[in-house]
């Protein structure tokens, strides 16, 4: 047994099964609590936060109620997340506040973010191996606990516990590894694994998917391969960072004469959670000249809750994999999968529809337009004769006229 065991608590929004059985098998280390993201309301977090003697956080959005708990100088770990969270971010003598830049705004491009984040690690872990005391080591060390995180995987949650326990002085008899990393895009199978080499048949259609990822690849995993073993097509299956998703479509996608894009990514394409200008996904979409479908990714909400509420999809979900995607022309928000207990399963009847619907829009677009049936469906409201097409600011009839006269 250890000399003493380090009290961790962890707020995650990532939800998989590597994480739970990571904190089961460091138990001799470290006592770890897990709260999801979603679930935090149910919890009195300050009671937890001063049981913890390390806190790390995966928050998106808001973290506001996070930030103005009290945690006692702490050391405070943000795996990911915004200014907000940097503000509170901490280990041992090293203060993410402190860094140069950490706020500071990137305008509409998100490339410049990622690319200020990377350089600012290799500094921080240069300045750490060659001064490796004080604020320098904190700095490091950080910097490899987020890296541990950042990748995902069994291999790297335990690694990243049993360093965390090590710099506590907990004496860890085993041998901690270095994080395992990956590209921020690229090719992977669900079956075999990242060195797949789509095989093209000439005969089906080919459909381009982009899926997360580094730490939410096993979220997305057990949905992704079943929308590719139910889809009779070429697939070309591309994960990303989230961040540079564009740059992952240009490599894979463009050139390929995609008949589909499936993006199981959350927000806007261009920059993900970093935001960017929605140009250059437009100008891309126009020339890869496959239409895009986004069904909604419910990795942040309980298959249950959505069942029995009459909203359905909760708002955090509603705005992030509904109506950003929608934004940059994505169609088919059909909830495809969700949290179950601490996993992310697919929901299967609706992968199938969601699936049918690519077909029947494949299908259409091989169609000739002559063979092709349109309807045009106006507003009538109140109901009556004089309120028929009524619309603000626009002629109706006359338009509805200009779409037809196109159509010819």
């Amino acid at each position: 047994m250890a000399d003493k065991k380090i009290k961790i608590l962890l707020i995650s929004t990532v939800v998989n099964k590597s994480i739970a059985k990571a904190i089961e098998d460091v138990k001799e280390y470290a006592n770890v609590k897990l709260i999801f993201a979603h679930e935090m309301n149910k919890y009195n977090l300050q009671e937890l936060i001063d049981w913890a003697d390390i806190v790390l956080i995966d928050v998106r959005g808001d973290a506001l109620a996070i930030t103005e708990l009290d945690y006692k100088d702490k050391d405070v770990i943000a795996l990911v997340g915004g200014s907000s969270l940097f503000s509170i971010a901490k280990l041992g003598s090293f203060k993410m506040s402190r860094v140069k830049g950490v706020n500071m705004s990137y305008g509409g491009n998100p490339e410049s973010v990622k690319k200020w984040i990377n350089r600012m690690q290799k500094i921080i872990e240069t300045a750490g191996k060659i001064l490796p005391f004080g604020v320098f080591k904190d700095a490091r060390n950080y910097i490899r606990i987020v890296r541990y995180w950042a990748n995902g995987g069994y291999e790297n949650y335990k690694n990243m516990f049993l360093f965390i326990c090590k710099i506590k002085g907990v004496n860890v008899k085993v041998k901690i590894k270095d994080p395992i990393e990956y590209p921020e895009i690229g090719l992977y199978h669900p079956d075999y694994g990242y060195n797949y080499k789509p095989q093209i048949d000439p005969n089906k259609p080919t459909v381009g998917i982009i899926f997360y990822g580094g730490m939410h690849l096993e979220s997305c995993e057990p949905t992704l391969k079943e929308i590719m073993n139910k889809l009779d097509a070429n697939i070309i299956p591309v994960y990303s960072d989230g961040i540079v998703n564009l740059k992952a479509m240009r490599k894979y996608f463009k050139g390929k004469d995609l008949d589909a894009i499936i993006s199981l990514l959350w927000f806007r394409l261009n920059g993900g959670p970093l935001g960017g200008n929605p140009e250059p996904t437009i100008e891309l979409l126009k020339e890869i000249k496959a239409k895009l479908f986004c069904p909604a990714m419910m990795i942040m909400q309980e298959i249950e809750d959505w069942e029995r509420s009459e909203r359905g999809l909760n708002i955090l979900q509603t705005i992030t994999t509904v109506e950003m995607p929608e934004m940059d022309g994505g169609v088919e928000p059909i909830p495809i999968c969700g949290v179950e207990g601490c996993d992310v399963v697919p929901i299967m009847d609706r992968v199938d529809k969601f699936v049918d619907r690519v077909n029947r829009w494949i299908n259409l677009r091989k169609k000739a337009n002559a063979d092709k049936k349109i309807a045009i469906i106006i507003y009538n409201y109140p109901p009556g004769e004089e309120n028929l097409g009524s619309a603000a600011y626009i002629d109706t009839f006359a338009s509805v006229e200009r779409i037809l006269e196109r159509l010819k």
